[in-house]
Order: structure tokens, then sequence, then C-alpha cells
């Protein structure tokens, strides 16, 4: 039995790292399929950490990192209760995540699993994301995201390129370690050749972390070789002046994105500023986005400036959008995760861990970690071989009802998480062959959550029925979880034929506002002017067109362009 429960459990692991990398196509978003179905084969990990340890009669050795992951997970979950709509996927990611790092500290002191297999885990991972940007180099494969011609197994080229930079380490220590180094000789060379082809900066500077922390741990121990007080003080200013220009150049190789992140840095700041308690966990693209559309309405300077601004997704800083989602309290349970790790990777002297963890928290101030499915899930593991040598707390009594707490909750979470994932799987099915029927799509309401996804959905059904009054209260749904520029002018069209011309200017505003570069929004807002007979007021949108800066000179865009000088001229 105890042999059974660690074949399965090494098999769930194996399983878990490839749906978070693959793309099912079983559910309308790929992000669904590589979040809701290895969510599913954590908790069954975690299920089963338990049973084996039930079969060995004996309680977690509960360890501060653990402990600290539950307090989190605890605020999590409070935090929403207070939320007038929380969004549950977002949610569900992070509880997940945190129930499987408490299991894999577990599985990892009872022997239920073993360092190697979470090694091989990440090779895995490393593995795919090679092989989709090979198959895709040479044609055998499209690109997941038709803007990027590599991307790997993510959407994102950038997730791609952090998740192979977090595994090069452990590639490095498997070839000093193994007589057989050609293997990962062979990934190794494949793993720095796709860094170049990818060229993300925050991968780079990953990289550039880990190595100027490894040379500050290996001249400043007391066992190096460089003696002398002096010495080591010129090395330390060495390795920081090159540092210092390391990413000076970066910030100049893209200036402009780099401008972009910094403007979304300070909005974030100022949300903080405004709800310290935090906007919801799930809902910073939908908190963010209409603040930004706010601000460029406020400062007119500002909107004549921002050509370049998009609607963000990411803060591009998991601290900000921690603190954003989950208040200044969620920004200091992300900080105080990571410092708590790096703090005791360096205690146990264990210099691989450390340097990653250090990477790690250096990439999640300039881009997404946390969110980013593959480099969260490699954090995690990470996380479990730090609290691996974490000591135990040494309480029996809390130990024991701790355990309990913990597996059934897991339980519950399991059976939420499975009907989410088959409302998700069915909404696909549906999608995927055109079945408008509106009864039948509204049948998935009880058991698929906060799916933007879905109303969206049933929206467009209801649009198809010609009832546009039930689609704009879709929309309506939608719009509570997320700020989609394009979801905001479909509700807007939709206000339109409803006879709401308030809210559909209102919806229009707000999405021009949001991304001042679109000229088609503008060119909708003119027209819905011009329907109205204000000419006044259309001739002012008309202007707007004709300053705003034009990337590419598409036969779509001349076409407004001389209609709003058309409206002008009037």
């Amino acid at each position: 039995m105890v042999v059974g429960l660690r074949f399965v459990f090494v098999v769930l692991w194996y399983t878990l790292c490839m749906f978070a990398c693959i793309d099912t196509k079983w559910f309308v978003y790929p992000s669904l399929s590589q979040t809701l179905l290895p969510s599913v084969v954590a908790i069954l990990m975690v299920i089963i950490c338990t049973a084996y340890h039930c079969l060995h009669k004996e309680t977690f050795r509960w360890n501060r990192i653990q402990i600290f992951a539950l307090i989190w997970i605890v605020y999590v979950l409070l935090h929403g209760l207070m939320i007038a709509s929380p969004e549950q996927y977002k949610q569900m990611y992070l509880v997940g995540h945190l129930l499987l790092l408490v299991g894999l500290i577990a599985s990892l002191r009872s022997g239920l699993i073993n360092r190697n297999h979470l090694v091989n885990g990440v090779f895995l991972i490393v593995g795919i994301h090679v092989l989709y940007l090979t198959l895709q180099r040479f044609g055998f494969m499209s690109s997941s995201n038709p803007y990027f011609e590599l991307t790997g197994a993510d959407e994102n080229p950038n997730v791609t390129a952090i998740a192979i930079s977090i595994g090069i380490p452990f590639i490095l220590c498997r070839i000093k370690g193994e007589k057989k180094l050609w293997w990962y000789v062979v990934l190794l060379a494949l793993c720095f050749v796709c860094l170049l082809a990818l060229k993300c900066r925050t991968a780079y500077v990953g990289i550039t972390c880990m190595f100027l922390f490894w040379l500050f741990r290996k001249f400043w121990q007391g066992n190096s070789k460089v003696r002398g007080n002096k010495l080591r003080w010129a090395l330390l200013i060495l390795i920081s002046i090159f540092g210092v220009f390391a990413f000076a150049k970066m910030y100049s190789w893209k200036k402009d994105s780099a401008d972009g992140r910094l403007f979304i840095w300070q909005r974030c700041c100022e949300i903080i500023t405004e709800k310290p308690l935090g906007m919801g966990y799930g809902l910073y693209e939908h908190s963010y986005n209409l603040y930004q559309a706010h601000f460029f309405e406020t400062h007119e300077n500002a909107r004549l400036e921002s050509e370049l601004a998009t609607a963000s997704g990411s803060a591009y800083n998991d601290v900000l959008e921690h603190g954003v989602q989950g208040g200044v309290v969620g920004s200091l349970f992300f900080l105080l995760f990571m410092l708590m790790l790096i703090r005791i990777a360096i205690r146990s002297r264990n210099s691989l861990l450390s340097c990653v963890m250090m990477a790690i928290l250096v990439m999640s101030l300039i881009n997404s970690i946390c969110y980013s499915i593959t480099p969260w899930l490699l954090t995690i593991v990470i996380a479990a071989m730090i609290g691996e040598e974490d000591n135990s707390i040494k309480s029996k009594k809390y130990s024991l009802l701790c355990q309990l707490a913990f597996v059934l909750f897991a339980v519950c979470f399991l059976g939420r998480n499975i009907l989410m994932t088959k409302s998700q799987m069915m909404l696909n099915s549906y999608k995927s062959h055109h079945m408008e029927d509106v009864k039948l799509v509204k049948s998935l309401y009880p058991n698929i959550g906060t799916s933007e996804a879905y109303w969206r959905y049933l929206a467009s059904c209801n649009e198809v029925m010609n009832d546009y009054r039930l689609a704009s209260d879709c929309y309506d749904e939608a719009l509570k979880y997320t700020s989609a520029p394009s979801l905001i002018y479909k509700s807007a069209m939709c206000k339109e034929k409803c006879g709401d011309i308030d809210k559909a200017i209102d919806r229009l505003n707000i999405a021009c506002n949001m991304l001042p570069g679109k000229l088609s929004y503008k060119y909708s807002l003119m027209t819905m002017f011009l329907n109205l007979g204000d000419v006044n007021r259309a001739k002012e949108i008309a202007q707007r067109i004709l300053v705003t800066p034009v990337k590419n000179a598409s036969e779509k865009s001349l076409f407004i362009i001389d209609k709003a000088k058309e409206v002008v001229e009037q």
C-alpha cells in the first residue's frame, strides 16, 4: 500500500508538471487548462500525502514555511469575503499552489517523494518549453501567440524565458554531479540558445542576479580563498558596479517598455494609497485598467502623450500587484514569503537555492512571477526544497489540529475545483460546437463560478436571439471581473441597441481613455454623437482622432482619419 501511494504520488507530480505547460484545448482559454487541471492534481497529491502519514500513524512535522502558507491562505479567503464581487479563479490558483507547497514539504520530509523527483520535474518543464520553441522555430508547430514567432509552451514568451532561466542552475548542478553529462550539456546549450532567441530582459536580469549573488557568497564566506577584508570589499564594489552597469543597459535596451512599466507602478502605488485594503484577489486587471482610464481622462497632457499605453493585465511587479489586490497586508505576505525563503536558504548554506530565490525575488520586482504559471510552480518547488531543511515546530497537539483542518479544507477545495473544471470544459464544448441555446448555457451557472468567459458567451447567445437587454446585463456581469477594452466596447454597442445611450457613451469614453491610441473606439464615439445630432462633441472627438499618433497606417486607420477631417470641416 505504501509503495503504491509513493508511485501514484510521483506519477501525479510529473502529470502536474506537464499539465502546467501544455494547453489541452479543453478550455476556452489556455490559462484555464494550465491552472485548473494542475490544481486538481495538486490537491489529489495533498490528500495522498495525508493518507500516507495516516498509514504511518504520523502527523505533519509543521515548520515556519508551512504555517506561513496556511496563514496566507486564510487571509486570501477572508479577504474574498470582504469584497462585494470576489473573483474565484485567481483565488483558487493562489490557494491551490500554497496547499501544494504545504503538501510537498510534508512529502519530502516523510520520504513520500525525494528531491530528485522534484528536480526532474523542473527539467521536464524546461524541456517542454525548449521542445516547443524548437518545433516553432523550424515550422513544425505554430506559435501560441500571433504577435510572436516564438513563445514556447506559454502564450507569453517572457514567461517561457523566465521558467528556463530558473531551471538553468539546476541543470548546471546536475552536470557537476552526474557522470553522463551530455544529456544535460545539450539541454543547457539549448536553454541558452532559446534565451537568446526570446530576448527577455527579465530572464537576463535573473541570470545576472544569480551569477552576482553566487560571486558574493563565494568571495565573502569565511572559507573563501580570497583573504583580506580590503580585497573582499574591492570585489564587492566591482560586482556592484557590474550589476548597475548591466541593469542600466537592460533599461536602455527597451526604454519605451521600461517607461511604460514605471507608469504602471506609479498608478499601482496610487491605487494602494487610495485603497489600502485592496480591490480583491483576481481583480487587478479590472481595477487597474479602469483607474488608468480615469487617469487619462483627468490628465489631458498624459493622455496626449500616451500613444504607447495599453490595457494592463499585469503590474510587472508582484509586490505592487498583490498590494492592489490584497492591500498593504497582501504585499507584505508576498514580500515576507520571499524574504523568509531566502533567509532560510542562506542560513542552511544552500548556495543553489539561495541564489535562485534571490533571482526570483528580483525578477518579481520587474515582471510577474506569481501569476505566471510555470515560473510560480517552479518557485513553489524551490520553496518546498528550502522547507525540507527548515526546523519543525515541536507541538504534537497543534500539529494534529492543523493537519485535520488542512485535509478537510483540501477535500472541500478539490470538490469545488472539480465542479468548476467540469463546467469550464462544458462551456468550451458548447462554444466550439456553436451551441447557442441560452437555457443550456445557463445550466452551467451554479458551478462555473465567477467566469467572465461564461458571461461573455451568454451575452453573445442573447445577442443572437436579439435580446439585447439580457445581453447587456450579461456584459455587466462579465465586467465585474475584467475590464478588457474589447468587452467594454461590446457592452457599449449593446447598450446603444437597447436605447441606453448615456451608458453607451460612458462605456465608450472609458474604452477610449483606456486605450488612447485606439482610433476605432474614438470613431464609434464620434459616430454616436453624430447620430444624436451633437456636432460639437463629435468635433471634439474628431480633433482627438487627428492628434492621435498612428502606429500603423492601415486602410482602416486612414479611413477614420479622413472621416474625422470631414467632421472637423463641417
